[in-house]
């Protein structure tokens, strides 16, 4: 497991592709929550931090929630496995 503070965890991954996709769309946080079917209350944990461990579930009904694949969504820089503390 990689130590350095520079690495994202993957929880905090997603949060911060799901905050640039959302500026990419320009859309609201309440609008992806309809969208992919995430309960506010889960929404709400995850973006503030409050959820360690995110399941392959979620991150497909986030994917969703932006009408793309889950392969599009995880197409980012932010995923390379030199960037993840796994």
């Amino acid at each position: 497991m990689k130590e350095n503070s520079e690495f994202n965890l993957i929880t905090q991954a997603v949060v911060k592709r799901v905050n640039k996709l959302l500026a990419e769309k320009n859309m609201t946080l309440y609008r992806l929550e309809r969208n992919s079917g995430i309960l506010h209350g889960t929404m709400s944990s995850l973006m503030r931090g409050k959820t360690k461990d995110i399941s392959f579930s979620l991150v497909v009904l986030l994917a969703h929630g932006f009408n793309m694949g889950v392969i599009e969504f995880l197409d980012d820089p932010l995923f390379k496995y030199e960037h993840l503390n796994v």
